[in-house]
């Protein structure tokens, strides 16, 4: 006997596709259990750079370098690139404790190949060892660092930008009061003298400091709400348990709602256009989705890109997953369309 027919389910418009299923299960077995087996930075650290990733595309150049107070970071310069279009300062994701240059080396040459624009990729200082506000210090000096040097290169202004963690960092970056004392320009009182426009710097006693040239803001599924209660809604790279771990190391006691760790709570007023990445497997979603209405209620021009069927820790794998390319390649239009 035929079983009754009906209609058939419709499927989820977030379901994954089974190729990127198969991935994001191979890399959730490979990742560490961070807060749960794992508790120490330190081995946490090495086996998150023990991944391994696709090769990136060719870059004319690469350079090492120093930015600012002794911070490493590394310049992409792709082909083909526009003579003085912004580098992309770009803060690595891994809830500023884990992560660094070579875990996001494919994904920064992506960025830089896509945009046709520089890459400059910030090593700044990890938690616990050097817990809030050590890595928005870094963020904010790198920024201007590049945006002082940019003419080495060819490049003219900074676009700030980063995946998780270090989209927070992109943001606050760009929120910092110009007088460089890391407090945030809408905090109850007005604004720095780097904005609008982005970030400022400090410039020494009895100087003003001098703002810096933030074309855009470039922020990947980031990290917005430091006091949020995450749940793992969906299947994800990132899970509940990390960010928790993740947020006691880095704050150290800080009130989580501090505007100067959680851009949430920040003045985003005045700030420069954001190319905003959301993605439906990631327990940071509900957080972007509340920047998202945060920045237009503020008056800031956002262009969202969706990634639907795709996880959090994914953006840079786009050479095996085609899901994952369009997300790349719809991120990369926004971000050339901000100069």
């Amino acid at each position: 006997m035929l079983p009754a027919s009906g209609p058939r389910p419709v499927p989820s418009p977030d379901a994954m596709d089974p190729l990127t299923a198969t991935v994001l299960a191979r890399m959730r077995r490979a990742y560490p259990d961070l807060g749960g087996d794992v508790r120490s930075p330190v081995p946490a650290r090495q086996l998150v750079e023990a991944a391994r990733y696709p090769p990136g595309p060719r870059m004319d150049d690469v350079r090492e370098l120093l930015v600012g107070d002794g911070v490493h970071a590394r310049l992409y310069l792709p082909g083909g690139r526009t003579p003085g279009a912004p580098t992309i300062v770009y803060f690595h994701g891994g809830g500023f404790v884990v992560g660094g240059l070579e875990t996001h080396d494919t994904a920064c040459r992506v960025l830089a190949a896509d945009t046709g624009r520089p890459v400059l990729s910030v090593a700044y200082r990890l938690a616990p060892e050097h817990p809030f506000p050590a890595a928005v210090d870094d963020a904010t000096e790198a920024l201007a660092w590049a945006s002082d040097h940019g003419d080495e290169w060819g490049a003219r202004g900074v676009i700030a930008g980063g995946d998780s963690a270090g989209g927070a960092l992109a943001l606050l970056a760009c929120v910092r009061d110009g007088d460089g004392d890391g407090g945030p320009s809408g905090a109850g009182r007005p604004g720095g003298a780097g904005r609008p426009g982005g970030a400022g710097r400090p410039g020494g006693a009895g100087v003003p400091p001098a703002p810096v040239d933030v074309a855009g803001v470039l922020l990947v599924y980031p990290v917005a709400d430091l006091s949020a209660a995450w749940v793992d809604a969906t299947p994800s790279l990132l899970t509940a348990a990390h960010m928790r771990w993740f947020r006691d190391l880095y704050l150290a006691g800080t009130d989580p709602r501090d505007p100067r760790a959680s851009p949430l709570y920040a003045d985003l007023a005045g700030l420069p256009p954001v190319v905003l990445v959301l993605v439906s497997h990631d327990p940071l979603l509900a957080e972007g989705r509340r920047l998202l209405a945060a920045l237009r209620e503020q008056g800031v021009d956002v262009a969202l890109v969706e990634g639907p069927g795709v996880s959090h820790g994914m953006f840079g794998l786009g050479s095996l997953l085609p899901a994952v390319r369009e997300v790349e390649l719809s991120a990369a239009r926004a971000v050339r369309s901000l100069g």
